[in-house]
């Protein structure tokens, strides 16, 4: 309850459900939930902060079970089409751009996109597994995760938190840390073709209605799944880093985007915090990324007004040495434009490009 979650409402894009036999089934009613700032009008009574927080909590429950309802009623054996919404909705990943994009829904009801070139000419047998920032949702992500899996080879999956876009469930950090985990074993399980040691590069065409394919018998190597976390997203991505280095099985690396490096800390603005604050602290990401045993990439936009580029600074210091490598402080560039422009993306992809040269 101490942290805000902001799922956008309505969603930025759409999931378009087949049967077995590629029919299209109907799309289910939107899920309606109210929240404390629509009973905001004038002369309506002023709510305190926290029952505001509590109310909030009590809707998101509430559509949580709704659609808990939905899913246990859903036919077998569906495939899924995702529709992005504007102004997000550049053209879906075709031959021409050499990207193909599957939508797959894993257990748990998280929605998840995943981009994989079609045209491996690189070599690269990464996968990034992307968790993005708060107020956004697979759609909002869409234009991001086309042009990193077309520029780097790699591929690249995406999903919504709990309670995010069409994800089952509710928005809470206990969540995110299944939902991450989830998304990760998928990888290993689906994807493992992609994290075999030796690259098989396939010249096939675009397919974007696939089914969840059948585990293989043969997970795939957890050195070749990249973490990236954006914002939010850095506190996932922190505490699998964490829990996988401490198991001896690290991944093969860690991205950061203008992170944080603790949910009080982003409150008070201040590193340090008494111990009894520090027993209610959620995303403890600078005592988390103290325990990487992985290569650890950092870009902070100068000029970010919602997470102070201290944050990184610190969680750039933390990282053992021997996993530092050379951060990205992005100048004139703030919390969510490091990538705007042209120019922007351009010189963002090599700096991803650079650091994704030096993993084995």
């Amino acid at each position: 309850l101490l942290f805000r979650f902001f799922p956008p409402e309505p969603p930025h894009y759409n999931i378009d459900s087949y049967d077995k036999d590629g029919n299209l089934l109907p799309a289910p009613e939107p899920i309606k939930i109210s929240t404390s700032e629509d009973d905001s009008s004038e002369g309506s009574e002023k709510k305190s902060p926290v029952k505001m927080i509590m109310e909030r909590h009590h809707n998101f429950r509430e559509k949580a079970a709704v659609k808990r309802e939905r899913d246990k009623n859903e036919p077998k054996d569906l495939t899924y089409k995702f529709v992005c919404s504007e102004p997000f909705d550049i053209p879906l990943p075709t031959a021409a751009n050499n990207v193909e994009l599957k939508t797959v829904k894993i257990k748990g009801g998280i929605m998840a996109n995943v981009y994989r070139p079609l045209r491996n000419y690189k070599g690269v047998n990464k996968v990034i597994l992307f968790s993005h920032g708060n107020a956004t949702d697979l759609g909002g992500t869409h234009p991001l995760a086309v042009s990193l899996c077309k520029s780097t080879c790699c591929t690249v999956v995406t999903y919504d938190y709990s309670g995010y876009g069409h994800s089952g469930s509710f928005p809470s950090v206990t969540n995110t840390y299944r939902d991450v985990e989830a998304l990760y074993d998928y990888c290993q399980s689906n994807l493992s073709d992609v994290l075999k040691e030796e690259v098989h590069v396939e010249e096939s065409s675009v397919s974007v209605n696939n089914a969840v394919p059948a585990p293989p018998p043969k997970k795939g190597s957890s050195s070749n799944i990249i973490l990236y976390g954006q914002s939010v997203g850095s506190g996932p991505s922190c505490w699998l880093l964490s829990k996988l280095s401490r198991k001896r099985k690290p991944p093969a690396a860690l991205i950061l985007h203008c992170p944080f490096t603790s949910g009080i800390r982003l409150i008070t603005n201040s590193q340090e915090l008494p111990c009894c604050i520090k027993l209610l602290d959620v995303f403890d990401n600078v005592k988390n990324i103290q325990h990487a045993k992985c290569p650890v990439f950092i870009l902070h936009g100068i000029k970010d007004e919602e997470v102070d580029i201290r944050h990184s600074l610190a969680l750039q210091e933390a990282v053992p040495e021997t996993y530092r490598r050379e951060p990205w402080w992005v100048p004139n560039r703030g919390h969510n434009d490091i990538t705007e422009g042209s120019a922007g993306m351009a010189a963002y992809i090599v700096k991803v490009n650079e650091f994704l040269d030096t993993l084995d």
